[in-house]
């Protein structure tokens, strides 16, 4: 059929004979890493911080490969002993995508970074703020989304958006090659001609096999301006309204967010903040905007270029919207008990209603709850995301004017009923703009109420194709 049905093993790690992997113990040898079981110190890494159920969904056991060969063992255990399994690359999924009761495959001891003149090979497990920062080293970027401790695996196949996205495209519209390995244990090279249905789908597409290298091409590092300002939530119609007919029409090296933002902190109100950077060392959009904008502002205008680690710290989101800086690397530890997450976001075309737009700003503002951070984000599109035909990868959402995204995130603390009321309200707020969006949901902010075709559209039926011959071939 296609690239996919030749399938060739990697002679680069010849795989260990598995013996007694049939058992856990034969499974422990077999690995160059480790296995990791209840009551083993070790386990506690399997937890996440925030879950999107009820409670934290525990593996009977992880598998934290460190090697390409490792996942094969993995794969080949989980098979013959008939568990379900999951891939985890950062352990980011909104939905628990990346949890499971049977084996977890954990990859993020697979995370070498690998700079060779303008080509970043990265393994899966490595984060995006450790990425920004060792191509900073060298004044090379990528474009990455903005969460620094999410893995690049994960992020890659479902697209991978931020603030340079317009000017550069996807994460994955940069991406050159991968090595995966397919459900049957074959280990394959995509990219250069190699495997083009894989290719293709692996750009937005979503886990196909396990991805266990990745290689980008890379960009001359640029100065970062940064902006940030915020009103009452009093202004959101007015500023909302205004930002949609300006944002996505910026030149492509400008990207302005604008966030409805309910702080965890109960002594701070609601804000409207709009924040973003220039790929340049000024940003005179930014005054242009404010300009003509309500003045009655919360804080000072802020406007800062920054430039080599600052830059890329700004970039992966290990500085913050006003410029606070955040540590790189991973939260630890990890409390007992997670806490929760839900989010979801639809893509839109023509501007939204003013009647719309005032129905959302009152779902926002008629709930405040210490101790819950919840957020609306508008995130322009257009640039270089609509430089590539929505069929040309996976990733089919290349037309649409923005994205809105709606998120609560609740401590460890918060009970059954806190949870569902917060999930509640992400609904009701995406339901206050359903009826003007496309349809369409981006793939990151996984969602269990939204049907496959939002997330994939045209390209649904081509992507099943794949999907059956890659993940489930005969005898699997």
């Amino acid at each position: 059929m296609s690239g996919v049905a030749e399938r060739r093993t990697s002679t680069s790690d010849a795989p260990r004979p598995l013996g007694h992997a049939s058992t856990l113990s034969g499974l422990r040898a077999a690995l160059d890493g480790e296995v990791w079981l209840p009551g083993d110190d070790s386990y506690a890494r399997v937890r996440r911080g925030f879950v999107g159920g009820d409670a934290d969904l525990l593996p009977s056991a992880a598998a934290a490969c460190v090697s390409t060969q490792d996942v094969v063992r993995s794969l080949g255990f989980a098979r013959s002993a008939g568990l379900p399994f999951a891939v985890r690359s950062g352990g980011h999924s909104y939905a628990d995508r990346s949890s499971t009761a049977g084996l977890l495959i954990e990859l993020r001891g697979l995370r070498t970074i690998r700079l060779d003149g303008e080509l970043l090979t990265v393994g899966p497990g490595a984060r995006l703020g450790e990425i920004q920062r060792a191509l900073a080293e060298r004044g090379r970027s990528l474009p990455t989304g903005s969460c620094a401790s999410v893995g690049i695996g994960g992020s890659t196949i479902a697209g991978g958006f931020g603030f340079q996205g317009r000017s550069r495209g996807l994460t994955a519209d940069s991406l050159l090659a991968a090595e995966v390995v397919l459900a049957d244990g074959c280990v394959v090279r995509v990219g250069s001609g190699r495997e083009p249905d894989l290719d293709w789908a692996l750009r937005g597409g979503g886990t196909l096999g396990v991805v266990t290298e990745l290689v980008f091409r890379t960009y001359p590092a640029r100065p970062v301006t940064i902006f940030h300002v915020s009103w009452p939530l009093d202004e959101a119609v007015e500023l909302i309204d205004r930002w949609q007919r300006w944002a996505p029409h910026l030149p492509r090296e400008v990207t302005a967010h604008l966030a409805l933002t309910l702080s965890d902190h109960a002594d701070e109100e609601p804000v409207v903040e709009l924040f973003g950077c220039a790929l340049r060392e000024a940003v005179p959009e930014f005054a242009s905007f404010l300009a003509s904008s309500p003045r009655g502002f919360l804080d000072e205008p802020k406007v800062t270029t920054l430039h080599g680690q600052a830059a890329a710290g700004y970039l992966s989101g290990s500085v913050w919207r006003r410029g606070e800086e955040f540590e790189f690397g991973e939260v630890s530890p990890v409390p007992p008990r997670p806490g929760f997450q839900r989010a979801t976001s639809e893509f839109f075309g023509p501007p939204i209603p003013v009647d719309a737009i005032a129905a959302l700003v009152a779902v926002v503002g008629a709930v405040r709850v210490p101790g819950e951070q919840r957020d609306v984000e508008f995130t322009p599109w257009g640039g270089a995301y609509a430089d590539i035909a929505p069929d040309a990868t996976a990733f089919v959402h290349r037309r649409p004017g923005f994205l809105v995204a709606h998120r609560a995130v609740l401590g460890a603390n918060a009970g059954a009923q806190r949870r569902a009321d917060a999930a509640a309200w992400v609904r009701d707020c995406r339901d206050a703009l359903a009826p003007h969006g496309t349809g369409a949901v981006y793939q990151g902010y996984q969602d269990p109420q939204v049907t496959d075709a939002a997330y994939y559209g045209a390209n649904l039926p081509r992507l099943r194709a794949i999907r059956a011959a890659v993940d489930a071939p005969p005898g699997c």
